[in-house]
């Protein structure tokens, strides 16, 4: 945390007087990247967060296709493009509020700039998103972690049967994130590695 915290003070005296300053946290589904986020947020002050699974096109869009989350066009990416533009411009903006039961984004709520921003989501890292922001980190993590945790949460929070979560994983984590999301680690700021008891450390695995 020393080096993060490091780092983004280091980041902030570079920006504009005043501008809201991004941190992107990317990573695939399941693997801390979540937790990590409202730890870091318990640490900075005037922080807000923005998610970013709030912005997944509709489900039923998407399942007849195969695509989840971590596919750029399971995503509102050009909403996230515009929206972060206008954050870094000190701007308030409506962002979608995706409701799991319903697969689609039912309302839209405000959300308000701040000094500092975390942008969370599994797609945060992609370029479009990440050359927007002031600091981007990444987390890795074994893909047998973010089966456990997944698993875990896809059924006991979702209601997911067993073979729906295991099915989710295997086309969110195994095929469409090490196609689309693996590859952005090469170009972050900061890569930290979750281990199977969640601790974490700097540095790719």
């Amino acid at each position: 945390m020393d080096e993060i915290f490091s780092l983004i003070k280091q980041r902030m005296e570079d920006r504009k007087k005043g501008e809201p300053f991004l941190i992107s946290i990317g990573g695939a589904g399941g693997c801390g990247k979540s937790t990590f986020v409202k730890k870091l947020a318990s640490f900075l002050n005037t922080t807000a967060i923005l998610e970013l699974d709030h912005y997944k096109t509709p489900r039923e869009e998407r399942y007849p296709k195969r695509i989840f989350g971590a596919d750029p066009q399971a995503n509102e990416c050009d909403l996230i493009v515009k929206h972060l533009k206008e954050l870094k411009k000190n701007g308030t903006i409506e962002r979608p509020y995706y409701c799991s039961t319903a697969g689609r984004a039912t309302h839209s709520e405000k959300f308000l700039p701040a000094e500092i921003i975390l942008i969370d989501g599994e797609i945060s890292s992609y370029e479009q998103f990440r050359l927007l922001c002031d600091l981007s980190i990444f987390i890795d993590s074994s893909l047998k972690t973010q089966l456990k945790t997944r698993f875990s949460r896809d059924i006991k929070e979702r209601g997911y049967s067993a073979k729906k979560a295991l099915e989710t994983f295997i086309y969110s984590n195994v095929k469409e994130f090490r196609k689309y999301g693996l590859p952005t680690k090469e170009f972050v700021d900061i890569v930290l590695f979750c281990d199977s008891n969640y601790t974490l450390s700097l540095g790719p695995s």
